[in-house]
């Protein structure tokens, strides 16, 4: 099981503001909502990030048995006998976008609950029976990869494609090694995704934080396996190049920076920390003075928004948008502080989808 590593000095500083921050977050019945102002008094993916946020503050080894416990059956209780997870929760007047489905909201939900049941060294109930988007047997990736918009859509073409390989993989028992099937996805992802011109998903004229989001998302495909990620440099490239003068990175909030920041972790450690390190430690000191300054809101936490708290996540309304913090931001803020500062003594830090990530015992059941 993945341990959680030390949490960096700039965390430790605001812990106890931030973990004050949290406590006001739960319910009495032991879920969390996503912000002081917030559209639901507790909710799943909130709650499974609450426990994401206590992974980043170094909280999870000292849980009391009772409280680990307790959250392991809020987050057992989202899964039906089926194996789908849905959050009761929420209402039709909560999807913001008709036309996402209602099998993509619970997918997601899915997604966060067994993160953090991994987190709490736990895994679903039962499989999780939430079938894959692509189904590689039958969607002849040949075929397929080619005619997705991925040029411009890379962060959702990238996400789909990787999720259902991973799915693949896990589902068909060859996780130490790929068969000839999954081999062929890979050779089409780094010659039909990838970008010859710059390395990168996505055409070159296409916003760079995208870009960024999308080589993101292929990390699940190739982390879980040992897999070397395709053109580690140019990663860390893309990533000093959307880094402005204040330390933002692109324009989507938290969701750009923490795309960024996860990347750096990942490919600086593929590569031993050694293209540009000097720079990018001088360039991600900058985004941990941004996230301090403009996502750090006076409740003790973090915005998604550098001006206000989520409006919503995965199509589903959380918060309106207020000067507060919200869980979605603190969790991502938290863990980007960390990743920095274990970046810039060139280590890795174990984030809190490692977890999930590396759950080899939890393979067979899970998938």
């Amino acid at each position: 099981m993945i341990q959680a590593g030390p949490i960096s000095d700039c965390v430790s500083d605001i812990a106890d503001q931030v973990q004050d921050w949290l406590a006001r977050m739960r319910h009495p019945d032991g879920g969390y909502r996503y912000a002081e102002q917030a559209y639901h008094d507790q909710c799943g993916e909130a709650t499974a990030n609450a426990v994401g946020v206590m992974w980043e503050l170094g909280m999870i080894d000292s849980l009391p048995p009772h409280e680990r416990e307790l959250l392991v059956s809020i987050l057992h209780g989202y899964q039906d006998a089926s194996g789908v997870f849905h959050d009761p929760a929420l209402q039709e007047d909560d999807r913001i976008d008709k036309n996402h489905p209602w099998s993509k909201v619970d997918e997601h939900l899915a997604g966060c609950c067994e993160q953090s049941l991994a987190v709490l060294g736990e895994q679903p109930k039962i499989k999780n029976t939430t079938p894959p988007i692509y189904d590689f047997e039958q969607d002849d990736p040949d075929t397929l990869i080619p005619s997705l918009d991925h040029r411009e859509v890379p962060w959702g073409r990238c996400h789909n494609v990787a999720f259902s390989l991973l799915w693949y993989r896990l589902r068909h028992g060859c996780v130490d090694k790929p068969d000839a099937l999954a081999s062929r996805v890979y050779a089409l992802i780094e010659q039909e995704m990838i970008n010859p011109e710059d390395g990168m998903p996505g055409a070159v004229d296409h916003p760079v934080g995208n870009r960024i989001a999308g080589y993101y998302m292929l990390t699940f495909a190739y982390l879980p396996f040992g897999r070397a990620l395709p053109n580690p440099q140019s990663a860390i490239d893309a990533v000093l190049n959307a880094t402005d003068t204040s330390g933002c990175i692109g324009d989507k909030g938290m969701c750009h920076i923490w795309d960024a920041i996860y990347v750096l972790n990942v490919v600086g450690k593929q590569l031993a920390w050694s293209h540009r390190h000097i720079e990018v430690s001088e360039s991600v000191s900058r985004t941990a003075d941004y996230l301090l300054r403009e996502h750090r809101k006076p409740d003790g936490g973090f915005s998604y928004h550098s001006d206000t708290s989520l409006t919503h996540q995965n199509f589903i309304r959380a918060t309106p948008p207020l000067k507060q913090s919200d869980m979605q931001g603190t969790l991502m803020s938290l863990a980007c502080l960390n990743i920095i500062d274990h970046f810039r003594h060139k280590q890795h830090h174990p984030d809190f989808l490692q977890p999930w990530l590396f759950r080899r015992d939890g393979t067979n059941q899970t998938f």
